[in-house]
């Protein structure tokens, strides 16, 4: 397998093809911990691609021999695009990868900042407000939170450990408030009062994004009834009508699958845009 990888990087510039193609592969690679290199992960993706399509091929030769090709054929209209499909998927996973840490991250962040702003107006120092926030469930940031606990205990100060620990953060709410609260323990500004004013904005943010997501939604729902619903079953007549003034016949079966599929294809394609258009600060 790695000397099949290998061959495929000598034979092909890996390095032009993900600048060109896919310019933030590299970053989306780091952020989502991937140990690999842009022309790597390419390199793979390709070869998976290959053997995919291989596959398929084998699957169309025993069907062409075994007289089935006809099914085949039928569903070739599924089956033809899928090579691609399954290449785009293995480039998107790690983008797709990021933006679920980064809408875990971002929905946990509220109650995370009000959490410490509640824990040091107590008199807990930052060290303990870390570590509570590193054992309590706030998701990713808890995690995050761990391994700046670790950096401290090797003897880091707690500006750098900070720091450190969100340098492959894909979230740059999350970046921005822990550079805030860093420069706040710099300048030797209150963090209480600058944890109140991070929150504070946030929840400003949040509002106003729900309410363009209630916009969304306004647009795409009616949009969703047509396209999904109504124009599937408006096809459906005019495909028959149309075929019985040609004289030809319908083949209920064909028409329906492709109905159903279509049906099917589309409303996932609604979910799809209807779950990445929520803000990321809405849990759920």
């Amino acid at each position: 397998m790695q000397t099949r990888k290998n061959y495929i990087k000598n034979a092909v510039d890996m390095k032009l093809i993900a600048d060109r193609f896919f310019p933030k592969l590299c970053q989306q690679l780091s952020f989502a911990e991937f140990r690999q290199s842009a022309e790597e992960y390419l390199a793979k993706a390709i070869l998976q691609t290959l053997m995919f399509t291989g596959v398929l091929a084998v699957i169309y030769m025993v069907c062409l021999f075994t007289g089935l090709s006809g099914l085949f054929s039928s569903i070739a209209v599924f089956i033809l695009p899928s090579p691609l499909l399954f290449f785009m998927q293995k480039t998107q996973l790690p983008a797709m990868k990021c933006r679920s840490k980064v809408r875990d991250i971002e929905k946990n962040l509220l109650r995370a900042l009000n959490y410490m702003e509640i824990q040091l107006k107590s008199g807990v120092t930052l060290y303990y407000t870390i570590y509570d926030v590193a054992n309590s469930d706030f998701g990713l940031i808890s995690k995050i939170f761990r391994d700046v606990v670790k950096r401290i205990n090797k003897g880091q100060s707690e500006i750098h450990a900070l720091e450190d620990a969100t340098v492959n953060i894909p979230s740059n709410m999350f970046r921005t408030c822990i550079h805030q609260i860093t420069t706040s323990l710099i300048v030797g500004v209150e963090l209480t009062s600058v944890l109140s004013d991070i929150r504070r904005n946030l929840c400003n943010k949040q509002s106003s994004e729900i309410k363009e997501y209630g916009a969304v939604l306004k647009t795409f729902v009616p949009l969703n009834v047509i396209l999904c619903h109504a124009f599937p079953a408006a096809a459906i007549v005019i495909v028959v009508i149309i075929f019985s003034f040609m004289g030809v016949s319908v083949q209920p079966v064909l028409l329906f699958s492709l109905i159903i599929a279509y049906i099917f294809f589309s409303n996932i394609t609604f979910l799809y845009l209807f779950k990445i258009k929520k803000p990321n600060m809405v849990g759920g």
